[in-house]
């Protein structure tokens, strides 16, 4: 965290007070391996179930009727959740770089800037 805090530059207001919420990293942690371990092996499972006595007796493969149409659904859910969030990453990028880019509207130079306690005396 501190090789963090030293990249930062001077314009971050209150960069020193930086720090990580351990609960929300854990939190965001066990949903991230959750998630891929639920998607990775979801395909597996549908793979272990299959009757492959019945499958060589035909002797050739089934598609597997409903389990193949579920794999299809997920495989195309995925993309589409990927292309959203690569396409989102891509407009908030621009969208960031554009505010960064406009005029104020007012001069900031010359301007007293000052903190007032509301607490009180202490």
């Amino acid at each position: 965290m501190d090789a963090l805090k030293a990249i930062l530059p001077d314009s971050v207001p209150r960069g020193e007070l930086i720090q990580v919420n351990m609960k929300v990293l854990g939190f965001a942690s066990f949903v991230t391996v959750a998630t891929g371990l639920l998607v990775g092996l979801a395909p597996s499972l549908f793979a272990a179930r299959a009757n492959l006595a019945e499958t060589i007796k035909h002797g050739r493969a089934s598609r597997g009727g409903t389990r193949s149409r579920f794999l299809s659904r997920m495989v195309a859910a995925q993309l589409a959740l990927g292309l959203v969030l690569v396409n989102s990453a891509i407009v908030l990028a621009a969208s960031y770089s554009n505010v960064m880019e406009q005029p104020t509207n007012f001069s900031t130079e010359e301007v007293l800037v000052t903190g007032i306690s509301l607490a009180g005396p202490a």
